[in-house]
């Protein structure tokens, strides 16, 4: 299985093995995810890369125990309680898990589950090899509802890599085949969004985890995309006319997981001078086109925000990604961009 795993991902990054094409542009540069999908057969098969603040032994963990609630023997911690609702069906032993998967599909497709046994293995003393491999049946499952299922196959490799006392590489390998062809839209509206939303969970644990002290420049970046996507995901629990305040929910969110923001009181910065300080970020923003434009020269008119800047080295590429966001999102200022610049060339 762990060489069977190492092959599929050898052979996704051979030049030319499958005419990848992205399914989807991500806004995220702190990963890379390409796919691609054989309508004909129903073959799914996508590549990513990542990189994660953790030892590599930590991210193995996580991401065997990304699917289910049972802990892993082999990393030092005692297995959960399992309740009866579990998709956990065994621990073979210190190396491998198996667990049930169901996947509910919009009528008139038939649901899909998968059974899938969890294998991994230290390939060095930096890098393991954590691999999903597909099993057509197991003695606990059983249909006892009588519903038509179809039974899929997914096979995952991920290989974990340490890169330094601070970093770990992801490097993510699938082939998924739901029991036939799906329509493509379900392939971009369901499955796609998922993988990238697998992703993002990894980076954001452990995004959340770093402490103040610890915070490096390109922590900044990952940080800044994490908050985007909790105020996102606050946002969609609400119709457009709370889109304020859930907004405003989801930064609480963020505030309160976050380590490094959870206990870092600014005895100098009062409510008032935040929201000054935001609000002129935000007209900023409405007439730049570039994001790294719009924060220099926000920061440039603050000296509280250089200071700041001295002090903690993430702290522009963080405000960056938030105005990059804001740049992709913001019909105001794209408006103002394109008629500002019409009324001059006329005017000229």
């Amino acid at each position: 299985m762990i060489n069977s795993a190492i092959g599929l991902n050898s052979g996704l990054k051979m030049k030319g093995a499958i005419p990848f094409r992205d399914f989807k542009p991500t806004f995220s540069t702190t990963k890379f995810f390409r796919g691609f999908y054989n309508t004909k057969l129903g073959d799914i098969y996508s590549m990513a890369t990542c990189t994660l603040r953790g030892n590599h032994s930590w991210v193995a963990a996580r991401l065997t125990n990304y699917h289910y609630h049972c802990k892993n023997p082999a990393f030092g911690v005692m297995k959960a309680q399992l309740g009866e609702e579990e998709i956990y069906l065994e621990v073979p032993n210190k190396h491998s898990l198996v667990f049930k998967a169901d996947y509910a599909f919009p009528s008139p497709l038939t649901d899909r589950e998968v059974i899938v046994k969890i294998v991994w293995k230290r390939l060095s003393e930096k890098s393991v090899m954590v691999a999903y491999h597909p099993l057509t049946s197991h003695p606990k499952v059983e249909n006892k509802d009588g519903k038509a299922v179809i039974r899929a196959s997914l096979q995952l490799a991920m290989l974990v890599t340490q890169l330094d006392d601070e970093t770990t590489e992801l490097q993510w390998g699938l082939h998924l085949n739901f029991g036939g062809k799906l329509p493509i839209a379900v392939v971009n509206g369901f499955l796609v969004p998922n993988f990238l939303r697998i992703l993002s969970h990894h980076q954001a644990f452990f995004a959340y985890s770093i402490h103040l002290q610890d915070l490096t420049k390109t922590d900044g970046k990952l940080l800044g995309e994490v908050l985007i996507n909790q105020v996102k995901a606050a946002r969609k629990k609400g119709g457009w006319k709370k889109r304020a305040e859930l907004g405003k929910v989801g930064i609480d969110e963020f505030l309160y997981i976050s380590a490094a923001m959870l206990h870092t009181p600014l005895t100098d910065m009062k409510d008032n001078d935040a929201i000054n300080l935001a609000k002129g970020l935000s007209a900023i923003i409405l007439t730049n086109t570039e994001a790294s434009a719009a924060v220099d020269h926000w920061i440039a008119q603050n000296p509280a925000l250089e200071e700041f800047e001295k002090e903690y080295e993430w702290m522009r590429s963080f405000f960056v990604e938030v105005a990059q966001y804001n740049l992709n999102t913001s019909n105001l200022g794209l408006r103002l961009r394109v008629f500002g610049g019409a009324l001059l060339s006329t005017i000229d």
